[in-house]
């Protein structure tokens, strides 16, 4: 590819990313403490007065918040590639406002789900790459065999977390084992 040919699908991108990313310079408060923001280069200042349930943020370049359409109360921080970093739930009721934020790792064991076979198996997801409107068909890294529900709930889980500290021990770190996300 040539480099026009890059500037011009690099102008794309930003043309198809812009019609649903929202930058913002404000988060909800409640969960904006969590050290993981920092290292993955979200700035975190003070608390907006007027409004105690937010406060002011520097996003790193490229980041912004993408509304979730099938849900009213959440949305996800992206980052430049469109990578879910965060999830954001706000309910702007009059008599109990609430608003948090919670940071995503890329790696995560997800529920368990019915096998081909039958029985059980248990996933552990990889988020990377996987964009909001694709959020509940993220690729599995590993599945558990198949197995019924009580030897499940037993050691399905466990298996997959077993399987996590083994490959990637830092999977609960919401800042770790993303690529050129920042």
């Amino acid at each position: 590819m040539t480099s026009i040919e890059q500037e011009h699908a690099e102008a794309r991108h930003i043309t198809r990313r812009a019609r649903f990313v929202v930058q913002t310079e404000k988060l909800p408060s409640n969960g904006s403490e969590h050290p993981a923001w920092a290292r993955m280069g979200v700035i975190v200042g003070d608390i907006i007065e007027d409004d105690r349930c937010f406060r002011h943020v520097a996003l790193p370049r490229g980041w912004g918040i993408v509304p979730a359409h099938t849900d009213l109360y959440w949305n996800w921080l992206c980052d430049a590639h469109l990578n879910m970093r965060g999830e954001i739930y706000y309910h702007a009721h009059p008599c109990h406002a609430d608003t948090q934020i919670r940071p995503l790792q890329r790696y995560y064991p997800g529920p368990r789900a019915l096998a081909p076979e039958g029985g059980w198996v248990g996933h552990v997801y990889d988020y990377q790459g996987v964009q909001p409107r694709n959020r509940y068909k993220p690729p599995s890294i590993f599945e558990t065999d198949a197995m019924d529900g009580r030897r499940f709930d037993k050691i399905g889980r466990s298996l997959c977390i077993t399987w996590l500290d083994e490959h990637y021990p830092d999977w609960e770190d919401p800042a770790a084992y993303w690529e050129d996300s920042n």
